[in-house]
């Protein structure tokens, strides 16, 4: 799903992402019915498969880059800064190991580095920019949301959920030291 929006015939992307939920109410009271759509920027797909792979003699930058390039067919544009010492480590000393889905590795790879891993969408329709560097803070911090306080009151409503119940299902490989090969995990 992509929503964009155009001012003075410029053209900018809200949202690049994928519905994840639909919900649709209906009150008989006064006669209203709603649509909730729920959804997640592409990021969602990096983070539905875990892998486990070694990245001997890569600096962390080059790690990030690796990942990130085979998600070029959702439009994802690396946008990369290297920390001040990327230096590859021996591999007698240690090996970068993934055992994680590739959201999650980059997000902690950027926190081993005081960085952040985030998706911001556009800047045209289907692509979007993969930053990985340092935070960056641009103007003043926003207002806290706030609801049923008055003059201070800021928005309407708001609506959290969380469902425990929802089925998930799971897919990943061991690695059989016997015979030094990948075994998928199988659901039981």
């Amino acid at each position: 799903m992509i929503l964009t929006i155009s001012l003075g015939g410029v053209s900018s992307v809200l949202m690049d992402g994928f519905i994840t939920r639909i919900e649709v109410a209906h009150n008989s009271d006064i006669s209203a019915s709603a649509i909730t759509v729920t959804g997640e920027d592409v990021s969602l797909i990096m983070d539905r498969i875990e892998r486990s792979q070694e990245f001997p003699n890569f600096p962390t930058s080059v790690i990030v880059a690796k990942i990130l390039s085979t998600y070029a067919f959702i439009g994802i544009v690396p946008e990369i800064i290297p920390p001040a010492k990327d230096i590859p480590p021996l591999v007698v000393e240690r090996v970068p190991q993934q055992n994680d889905t590739d959201r999650s590795f980059l997000q902690c790879l950027a926190q081993q580095n005081g960085y952040v891993f985030h998706i911001v969408p556009g800047p045209e329709k289907y692509t979007n920019v993969a930053y990985w560097g340092p935070p960056f803070k641009i103007g003043r911090s926003q207002k806290a949301l706030s609801v049923d306080l008055g003059p201070e009151t800021n928005i309407r409503s708001i609506n959290f959920q969380y469902d425990a119940l929802a089925p998930t299902l799971f897919h990943g490989m061991v690695q059989d030291t016997e015979l030094n090969i990948d075994l998928p995990v199988v659901p039981t």
